[in-house]
């Protein structure tokens, strides 16, 4: 049987491994972002472009039906509901 003490000592070093590697990619970004002059996150008024580094993702506001507050374990959220062509877009690529 395992002791209670043992799954809490578990769950702390889970813990600090994951925000611990959270945190350096953070720094991560913020120094390539500072280096490069890129921004990691460019809103424009027609879509919103993630660059990642090797590739940039953009997400065209054309493509979104709406916006929607959405919570997970009590926390907020913004949803994004795609159109229903965008999402066939995705689904056959």
């Amino acid at each position: 049987m395992v002791s209670l003490s043992h799954n809490l000592h578990v769950q702390c070093r889970a813990s600090t491994i994951f925000f611990g590697l959270g945190a350096l990619f953070m720094l991560y970004m913020l120094v390539r972002e500072k280096i490069t002059g890129k921004p990691y996150l460019v809103i424009t008024d027609k879509a919103v472009v993630m660059n990642s580094g090797a590739k940039s993702y953009e997400i065209p506001f054309a493509d979104v039906d709406t916006f929607l507050m959405t919570g997970v374990f009590g926390n907020k959220m913004i949803g994004i509901r795609y159109t229903k062509e965008a999402d066939q877009k995705v689904k056959l690529t």
